[in-house]
């Protein structure tokens, strides 16, 4: 609680500039280890629902706010399970997860969507959690790797399969990672 000022001043900046219905995504990605938010364990998985139960109530108070809060995890085997992280239903509007061409050692090209999506705490558990909550499904961040990132490059089946799965799944919005050396925009591909 002790940055709830901060984030009530955000909401009222946000209000004032015709923001007031932002969607907003807070600590993203908890159990990827390059966030400095990183949760390992439950002490820190209770800390991280703390905190994101602070934000909204700070953010929500603001008069004339009407934000929503878009929870991610980006899914896949972590220290923590998905359900230890998540700031329950009143605080939660949309549920999200990414979606990323890495794929398993040894998956056949053609094949790499429909294996991530069935991973334990991968996009159809998300998918699932999702209608548990009676919450709208988001892919918070998704994209192609470059092979100068040792993912596969350009595939259009990956895309057309992951696209197809959204649709099938009624998926709210899927946001396109177009950032740094794996934008699309980028020329890597």
């Amino acid at each position: 609680g002790a940055y709830d000022g901060m984030f009530t001043t955000l909401g009222e900046a946000l209000v004032a500039h015709g923001q007031a219905s932002s969607i907003l995504l807070l600590g993203y990605d908890p159990t990827s280890p390059p966030c400095p938010w990183l949760v390992t364990s439950p002490a820190q998985a209770s800390e991280y629902v703390e905190y994101w139960q602070h934000v909204v109530a700070a953010m929500r108070a603001v008069p004339g706010a009407r934000f929503r809060f878009e929870w991610d995890v980006a899914g896949g085997a972590a220290a923590v399970p998905p359900t230890d992280l998540y700031p329950g239903d009143q605080n939660v509007d949309l549920v999200a997860t990414d979606a990323f061409d890495i794929p398993a050692a040894g998956t056949p090209a053609g094949q790499r969507w429909n294996e991530m999506a069935v991973v334990p705490d991968g996009p159809d558990w998300f998918v699932d959690f999702a209608a548990q909550h009676d919450k709208p499904m988001v892919i918070a961040k998704w994209g192609l790797v470059p092979t100068a990132a040792g993912g596969p490059g350009d595939d259009p089946t990956f895309v057309r399969q992951f696209l197809g799965w959204a649709a099938a799944h009624h998926v709210a919005a899927a946001v396109l990672w177009d950032d740094g050396g794996w934008a699309l925009t980028g020329g890597a591909f």
